[in-house]
């Protein structure tokens, strides 16, 4: 599997946390020197390291045939980017998965990237994962005017006020004419 993240920050942390749970990793980004990258998509490439966390550094031009699956652990901000990513799987014929993590505040740039790419892709909420940042706005009393506060003014009778001299206008014009 091969993540794909924004930051060597994010990179670093993910690493430690597979590490802590003995599933052997490896990593590239910016930080880590030419030599030490190329040994760490070696091992990966070779099966001893079941994970490759990379930054975009890894998303062009590095060839792994046969990945069966690619997480967008962040999403890229250029839709390049994201096509460079995806395109890491499922090449010479082999099927391979994308899977890419979305926060509420990612779905915009999402949505964008599909436009662009002129494509529709399946979205999923997982169990556990329901939205919950916003709910539905909740329909606000309307405030009273400062006469409705002092009792000079009595909205609703106003309405019906209103309403019925408004008909009796009409009914007046209406005897005028005949």
């Amino acid at each position: 599997m091969l993540i794909f993240v924004n930051k060597k920050e994010t990179a670093d942390k993910l690493f430690e946390y597979f590490k802590s749970q003995e599933i052997w990793t490896t990593i590239i980004h910016g930080d880590i020197k030419r030599g030490g990258r190329a040994k760490a998509l070696t091992l990966f490439k070779s099966g001893k390291s079941q994970v490759l966390i990379a930054t975009d550094i890894a998303a062009r031009g590095i060839d792994i045939p046969e990945l069966p699956l690619v997480i967008n652990y962040d999403l890229p901000e250029q839709t390049d980017d994201f096509t460079h990513r995806v395109g890491r799987t499922g090449r010479a014929n082999h099927k391979g998965q994308v899977i890419t993590l979305l926060t509420i505040h990612d779905y915009n740039h999402f949505s964008t990237i599909e436009k662009h790419l002129k494509l529709n892709i399946k979205r999923e909420i997982m169990e556990g994962f329901e939205i919950t940042d916003k709910q539905p706005r909740q329909a606000r009393p309307r405030k009273k005017s400062l006469r409705e506060k002092k009792g000079y003014i009595d909205y609703d009778k106003k309405r019906k006020f209103t309403y019925a001299s408004q008909k009796k206008k009409k009914q007046e014009s209406k005897k005028k004419k005949s």
